[in-house]
């Protein structure tokens, strides 16, 4: 292969795709420890850029107004209702951890009725319970760890979307910028593929809100029947984690195992648990696939083998960007899939 030949070839279409997505995911695996910040910034500013169309679109029928004004009025609610809950919940919640944790630690063992079976009497008087649960809840505690970490990674992506909404026009104005420059090609391959990634992933988080939806109505079903208090607002609770792919469901496990011990003990516990460990399981190895399927028009045997090799790669992420990133490919590649 000549110098010219070459040359040809290093300015063909299929290499400055492949050079794009070189670029997009030598970015991802650089990135990849502040991965959680940047996909919550996305995640959030979609959100919230959506609900602010759709605002905006309703006000300008009755007067005109500037959509950062409605941005301004969307992020003071947020904080509004974050400080809100922070203020009345986390005592309450802080105390009942550590009422809770105080029962495990302080429990007499040794007083268990083991009587009804001698099989199962032999094995827990040969069993440290007390250890295990030490251990479970020295678990506890890393897993509240993992949600304050968690926490910060959302506070700070709400921050970074708000500065991005108030001002969308000055951004966008200075990505222009690189439409006259040297890399205007480079320009041009993000800025189609930009739309296509983000029309799927809106598709994507339209399947997620079902699910949500789905979620949090069985929960709300499953805890009135267990006498829970403030059943309404811990179903909007559950709903808002619900669109975060399983580490909502896991977040979503504390506030609910809490209230559980209040109302019920232990017994309680383990019946929301397996709540949502079952139902859990029907939301993504059913729901979740055959609703993707309909929505992108794949067979629900590529979406569902696609989500196992993405999650394993992105960790949980990879459930809500695993499918845009493969039309992504596949429109990079353009396979005509419609």
């Amino acid at each position: 292969m000549d110098t010219k030949e070459l040359y040809e070839k290093l300015k063909s279409k299929y290499f400055k795709k492949l050079f794009a997505f070189a670029i997009i995911f030598t970015m991802f695996y650089i990135m990849k420890d502040l991965l959680n910040i940047f996909i919550l910034t996305f995640l959030i500013t979609f959100l919230i850029s959506s609900l602010n169309k759709a605002l905006t679109k309703q006000i300008r029928k009755i007067f005109h107004i500037d959509d950062v004004i409605v941005s301004v009025f969307i992020y003071l609610i947020i904080f509004v209702m974050i400080i809100y809950s922070l203020y009345k919940y986390l005592p309450i919640t802080i105390k009942q951890v550590l009422d809770i944790l105080d029962e495990l630690k302080n429990f007499d063992y040794d007083k268990i009725n083991y009587s009804s079976s001698e099989y199962i009497n032999f094995l827990l008087k040969h069993i440290d319970i007390k250890k295990y649960i030490l251990e479970g809840t020295q678990h506890v505690f890393v897993l509240m760890g993992q949600i304050g970490h968690f926490t910060f990674d959302f506070i700070a992506a709400l921050v970074l979307s708000m500065f991005f909404m108030f001002e969308k026009y000055k951004v966008l104005s200075f990505v222009r910028k690189f439409k006259e420059s040297k890399i205007s090609w480079l320009y041009g391959y993000f800025k189609n593929l930009s739309t296509s990634f983000i029309d799927s992933f809106g598709k994507v988080l339209q399947s997620q809100f079902v699910v949500a939806i789905v979620n949090s109505i069985a929960t709300i079903v499953f805890i009135y029947f267990l006498k829970f208090n403030h059943i309404i607002g811990l179903g909007v609770l559950v709903f808002i984690l619900s669109l975060i792919p399983v580490v909502g469901t896991i977040i979503s496990v504390v506030p609910l195992s809490i209230i559980a011990f209040d109302v019920g003990g232990i017994n309680y516990i383990i019946l929301i648990i397996s709540f949502i460990i079952i139902f859990h399981a029907f939301i993504s190895y059913y729901l979740y696939p055959k609703l993707m399927s309909h929505k992108v028009n794949l067979p629900t045997f590529f979406i569902f083998i696609v989500l196992i090799i993405v999650e394993h790669f992105l960790g949980v992420w990879g459930l809500l960007l695993g499918i845009p990133l493969f039309i992504f490919i596949l429109d990079l590649l353009e396979v005509d899939f419609s």
